[in-house]
């Protein structure tokens, strides 16, 4: 379990479980667009992919090149599942991002545009995760579309998706199971708590910390606050009822 990889798969799919639900959209349905080919970007895709059952055809994968098409000299076998067949344009933005129903960074500051965002289906969900500085500013989205959910890396923006909503939390609740690996099913387990918390009433402790901030759930309100210590209780305990000692013997 990587925290990088792992651990922001595990938050990003908590964020998308919501979004999803927010935005009127199925998780079989949506076309992902991921920036950022390494190990962030990769450790996401395979988390989203498996954990919501969807086909790595419904992923476009952008690296440092642009797309990650099959006709490249040289692809990293890591990069393979989400290669695809070469498209006309596939240079300009506005063929990539048109009719794509989520957008998630992982890759640097300031490498996803406003046209991008524009072109976007209806109801976009774009999760920006660089830190210090996101692919693109919330700021910068909501100019061009009001119809979108934004999340961040950053505790200074609403809707922050952070490893460190999950990945202390997950460690504690494979230490008190006496766990020996990470399943998939202790996974599954994170994501739902994580998500789930995000739906109940906010402690006044946290809003008092947040003022500016409504903290209801809906689009501004898709992830619990890192300084909520409930976290430490439901993700943990989470885990550590997930695990099945028998099943673990199983997950390669």
């Amino acid at each position: 379990m990587h925290d990088d990889q792992t651990g922001t798969g595990v938050v990003a799919c908590a964020a998308l479980v919501n979004a999803l639900e927010i935005q009127g959209k199925r998780a079989e349905d949506v076309r992902i667009v991921c920036v950022g080919a390494g190990a962030a970007g990769i450790g996401v895709l395979r988390m989203i992919t498996n954990y919501f059952s969807i086909s790595p055809y419904q992923v476009t994968l952008i690296d440092s090149r642009g797309m990650v098409t099959c006709d490249r000299s040289s692809i990293p076998n890591f990069q393979m599942p989400f290669a695809r067949q070469p498209i006309a344009g596939a240079s300009d933005p506005s063929q990539i991002y048109r009719g794509a129903d989520v957008l998630i960074g992982v890759s640097g500051a300031g490498t996803v545009s406003a046209d991008a965002v524009r072109v976007m289906a209806a109801n976009p969900i774009v999760l920006a995760l660089s830190n210090p500085n996101p692919e693109i500013t919330p700021e910068e989205v909501v100019a061009v579309r009001s119809d979108a959910i934004v999340g961040t890396g950053r505790s200074d923006y609403p809707n922050q998706v952070n490893n460190s909503l999950c990945y202390p939390y997950m460690f504690r609740g494979a230490l008190d199971a006496r766990a020996k690996k990470f399943t998939r099913q202790m996974y599954a387990a994170a994501i739902k708590s994580i998500a789930d918390l995000a739906r109940e009433p906010v402690p006044a402790r946290i809003r008092k910390l947040y003022p500016q901030e409504k903290m209801v759930f809906g689009r501004e309100y898709i992830m619990p606050k890192q300084d909520d210590s409930r976290l430490l209780e439901r993700v943990s305990s989470a885990v550590r009822a997930a695990y099945a000692p028998k099943a673990a013997k199983r997950v390669k």
